[in-house]
């Protein structure tokens, strides 16, 4: 009984180390076999070593993406614009044609394939800033004269402002209608961002009635040429003359002398010509904008000239 009970557990004991070393190589087996497979699978395989980089340029500049890969020889290359291939991107770097504000915000990525597989590089974004351009802003885009007198000359200013982040150059100020002129600058003219010029408009009508023109200003600014209407009408020139008339004498006088003055109290000028017979007299020698003062004296036969009258006072307008 004791024989067969050691004998039982010696079998036992046997049977544990042989199923021991069954599991072991069992064991042994699974593990090793997928290593040697995954070494062989992912062997040649691409490997992105520098991705492409997000970049900023300015509108109508071109952006340059680029990737550096390792793997299996030949290499090749697959750019794609928000996740569409670009047709003929097929090098290790790509560069976009001149670029637009519209474009940014778009993402760049590369495919890169080997005969053992692909990989695909993260995205770069690219953005892309205005460029700086000058902007023209005028202080009226009509100007109007009013009347101006036939053959005599007004003026008014316009300011050329550039309201835009680039130097504005203006090249040509250019005036219609033979009654208009400008002046006030030497072209070329030169106007910084956020700063102004102001030039002169002239108009000297030669004809009496409505006219019409303008100013053409061409300069760099998109919106190039600038153009300022401009409207007038020349009138007959007013013709003032001044009545005068006083008490006659009660002498004996052979005439009369007006004398007359811009400034109160004289010094007096002659106005008339020869002696007055009558008591009245016109001026029409005077000038609009103008206060005259007058006075009058009588005249006896001899010659002989009385003391000034009361002055009296006639503003022309």
């Amino acid at each position: 009984m004791h024989s067969t009970s050691t004998e039982l557990i010696k079998a036992r004991v046997a049977q544990s180390a042989i199923l021991g070393v069954l599991l072991g190589v069992s064991a042994t087996v699974a593990h090793s076999a997928p290593q040697r497979e995954a070494h062989h699978n992912h062997r040649g395989t691409p490997s992105i070593t520098a991705e492409p980089a997000s970049c900023t340029v300015t509108a109508g500049q071109t952006a340059t993406f680029s990737v550096v890969a390792t793997g299996t020889a030949p290499l090749s290359y697959q750019w794609q614009q928000n996740g569409a291939n670009i047709a003929g991107a097929t090098g290790a770097s790509y560069t976009t044609p001149a670029t637009t504000t519209a474009q940014s915000g778009t993402t760049f990525d590369v495919v890169v394939s080997s005969t053992a597989g692909s990989v695909t590089s993260t995205s770069a974004t690219l953005t892309v800033n205005a460029a700086p351009v000058p902007a023209i802003q005028v202080s009226s885009t009509s100007i109007n004269f009013g009347n101006e007198v036939e053959g005599a000359s007004g003026s008014q200013s316009l300011t050329i402002s550039n309201t835009g982040t680039a130097t504005l150059s203006i090249t040509a100020v250019t005036p219609t209608g033979a009654a208009f002129s400008v002046s006030g600058f030497l072209l070329p003219v030169t106007v910084n961002a956020g700063s102004q010029i102001t030039i002169s408009v002239g108009f000297l009508p030669t004809a009496v009635g409505a006219t019409s023109g303008s100013i053409s200003i061409v300069s760099n600014a998109p919106t190039s040429p600038t153009t300022v209407t401009l409207a007038g009408e020349g009138v007959a020139s007013t013709q003032y003359s001044v009545a005068l008339s006083w008490a006659e004498s009660t002498s004996t006088v052979a005439g009369y002398n007006v004398y007359r003055a811009t400034v109160s109290g004289g010094p007096y000028t002659l106005v008339n010509p020869a002696l007055i017979a009558t008591v009245s007299y016109t001026d029409t020698t005077v000038q609009d904008g103008t206060t005259y003062y007058y006075v009058a004296t009588a005249v006896d036969s001899s010659g002989d000239e009385s003391a000034y009258s009361n002055q009296v006072a006639a503003n022309i307008p």
